[in-house]
Parts: structure tokens; sequence; C-alpha cells
């Protein structure tokens, strides 16, 4: 028998049991930590974000977009049917999402929408810090309030 990277012998049984479960969420996790990729990694090849890459390993995001799911699992060199989709068709991927391995390394396209959405993320940890901001500032004033009247009652 053929051993080749997708024989079953060489495939950790938990990459089988979730790709027999069908948890494409869990299947694309096992699958990029078993390519040694980072979330981050993973993104710059498929043209995601890293948090686009998160969400959609922990099923906040749902994978059920085919452009979605072939890009990745060309990514992440692993059969489409692992993600539950046929084989990708005689004519080729779509040029839109073409994944192109050269001398230098993998093509990376960015969605724009993508890119946009670290921005969104970005964006949402600084307003919730700067929401957060005058409340931290209050209790730091009213402890220096206290600390200052503390320290002239005991001088009393």
């Amino acid at each position: 028998m053929l051993d080749t990277p997708h024989s079953p012998a060489r495939i950790p049984t938990a990459l089988l049991a979730a790709v027999k479960a069908a948890d494409y969420p869990l299947v694309v996790r096992l699958a990029r930590q078993r390519a040694s990729l980072t979330q981050e990694q993973l993104g710059a090849v498929a043209g995601y974000s890293a948090a686009t890459v998160f969400r959609l390993e922990t099923g906040r995001q749902p994978l059920h977009d085919i452009a979605t799911l072939r890009c990745l699992a060309q990514a992440l060199a692993i059969p489409c049917d692992w993600l539950g989709q046929a084989q990708e068709p005689a004519s080729g991927p779509s040029p839109a999402r073409a994944f192109t391995p050269s001398a230098a390394g993998p093509a990376i396209r960015v969605d724009p929408s993508a890119a946009g959405e670290e921005q969104n993320v970005k964006r949402r940890h600084f307003l919730a810090s700067v929401a957060a901001g005058p409340a931290l500032l209050s209790v730091t004033a009213s402890d220096t309030v206290s600390d200052t009247t503390t320290a002239r009652l005991e001088r009393s």
C-alpha cells in the first residue's frame, strides 16, 4: 500500500474523528496544528485575518461558504472532502481565490473585507479601553483622595 501524507496511518486519530464527525471547525484547527501553522500564518496563506481564522476554528463564524472551504483546504493541503466538499472541479479554483505556490512562497491575496475586520477588532479594543478609562480614573482619584484624607486624619 502506498504511504501518502493522507493515508490513515499518518493522520492523527483526533483529526480522523473530526473528519468522520463532520466537525469542520475542529478539522481546520487540527489540520492547521498538524501543518505547524499559527492562525496568523494560515490567514496570510488563505487570505484571511488571524481573527477570522480564530472565529472559523471556534465555530463563531459558520464554515459553509464553498470558496472559503476550498481555500482553507488548499492552504492546509488537505482534501476538500475533509471539509464536506466535493473535490475541485477539473476547471480549477476560481481566479479570485487562486492558490499558487512559487519559489518565494505562496501567493497571498488579502480580501479587503478581511483586512477591515482586523481594523474593526482593533477599534473595538480601543473603544472598550477608552470607555473603561473614566471609570478607572474615578476609582484611582477616589483612592487618592481617601488616602490623602486618611493621612491628614492620622497626623491630627
